[in-house]
């Protein structure tokens, strides 16, 4: 199964849901399409992977660089809908909460400092 995505746009928000194995075959696809978002500065970037069935290093990896970079630009940043394997996977690895959970780019210069 390979890695499926789509994006929408409405209100200065950016979508993108996520369906399939995310795992090292469609990583780059995966940076494109969140740096993408990223580059368009929108307010909120929401990423759904409600529709994922495998998660690896790789793309955890794509997810929090690309959180990193939303909340650098201004853009808040949240993966939701976890569920199954990649719920797991987040959470052994220690990322989801800070994944889940929504920041917005003044919180995360707080903390930062």
């Amino acid at each position: 199964m390979t890695l499926a995505h789509a994006v929408s746009h409405a209100d200065g928000q950016v979508t993108i849901v996520l369906a399939g194995e995310a795992d090292i075959a469609g990583r780059d696809m995966l940076r494109d399409v969140l740096f993408d978002a990223v580059a368009e500065r929108p307010a909120r970037i929401t990423v759904d992977v409600r529709g994922l069935v495998f998660i690896d290093a790789t793309s955890i990896a794509a997810l929090i660089a690309a959180r990193r970079a939303a909340l650098h630009h201004g853009c808040a940043f949240v993966v939701t809908n976890t569920r199954g394997q990649v719920r797991r996977v987040l959470g052994i690895t220690g990322v989801l909460t800070t994944l889940t959970r929504t920041q917005l780019p003044r919180q995360a210069t707080d903390q930062a400092g």
